[in-house]
């Protein structure tokens, strides 16, 4: 398996029809968490605030798999709802 070192090179590695909604979630998590750090863990890109990673994404088999992580940084999501990047 191919350690990916960064979200660019995830996405760029992801099948091509996945790869436009992969940037665009990417964009969304940015824009939600602003403070986040990215980071690769477990060879997926994700999103770390103050130590914990607090959401990530994956390309499966035939869908993409958000996942957010951690319910206190969720009202971060929340104040920047309707502020689109």
């Amino acid at each position: 398996m191919t350690t990916i070192a960064d979200h660019d090179a995830y996405i760029a590695a992801a099948p091509e029809p996945f790869r436009p909604s992969l940037k665009r979630l990417r964009a969304l998590l940015a824009h939600a968490l602003p403070e986040a750090e990215e980071i690769v863990a477990y060879n997926m890109p994700g999103f770390k605030i103050d130590g914990s990673v607090v959401a990530s994404y994956a390309a499966a088999w035939k869908e993409i798999q958000p996942a957010l992580l951690a319910e206190r940084h969720l009202r971060a999501c929340r104040r920047n709802r309707g502020r689109r990047p």
